[in-house]
């Protein structure tokens, strides 16, 4: 199923092409702060929700992603935060970001192009394991979603960071979607209603385990 059949909860930007990002002007980029609160929650019949870190950002070249102003694994952490609530009093949902990359791969001038440019590719990849208090029943969901897009020339200062955070955006357009959707299929069992009567004034908040911290 493409995502053009299925429900659109897409949050609004307004985004400039990125094959404008090498001109002279400071293409326009969204910088509200990236949030999904608005957006109606999957509440899943659990206790807590938690989310573990197993993608490793490498924070240098051919990697862009953590050049952006809100990077790709923190916007998924609030995604998860916003969107995947805890319902009940037990059991548990883990939430594991497998990727979260945007690697940029330079162009040449090689009778292709008039001049040298960037393909950003980016991957955001989640996995979502769901298990009751007595540990009977389980479940589990996955999203991926992949982007590329080329932009001539390549862009440099501010514009190329309006480049990454444009991808960014995109990129999680399309997770909004993908997750829903997903959850909807795999773990339908699991969800509830915000107007059951078992779900709790005030859900617990999202834990965060980072498997990246050294031991001690």
């Amino acid at each position: 199923m493409t995502s053009a059949t299925r429900r659109s909860f897409l949050f609004t930007t307004t985004l400039l092409p990125l094959a404008a990002c090498g001109g002279s002007e400071t293409p326009f980029v969204d910088t509200r702060p990236m949030t999904f609160e608005y957006l109606t929650p999957l509440r899943l019949a659990v206790g807590s929700v938690n989310v573990v870190d197993e993608w490793n950002a490498p924070n240098a070249a051919p990697n862009v992603d953590h050049l952006a102003t809100t990077t790709p694994l923190a916007a998924l952490h609030r995604m998860t935060q916003d969107r995947l609530l805890p319902g009940t009093n037990d059991g548990t949902a883990t939430v594991t970001i497998k990727n979260a990359s945007i690697i940029a791969q330079r162009t040449g001038s090689d009778g292709l192009f008039e001049s040298a440019g960037v393909k950003y590719n980016g991957t955001l990849s989640v996995r979502i394991d769901v298990r009751s208090g007595d540990g009977l029943r389980t479940g589990f969901a996955t999203a991926q979603v992949t982007r590329a897009q080329s932009t001539t020339p390549a862009p440099t200062g501010t514009n190329e960071r309006n480049a990454i955070d444009a991808i960014v955006r995109q990129m999680m357009n399309d997770m909004n979607v993908e997750l829903e959707y997903q959850v909807r299929r795999s773990l339908r069992d699991w969800l509830q209603a915000d107007a059951d009567a078992n779900a709790p004034a005030s859900p617990a908040p999202v834990q965060e385990e980072n498997l990246n911290q050294p031991q001690t």
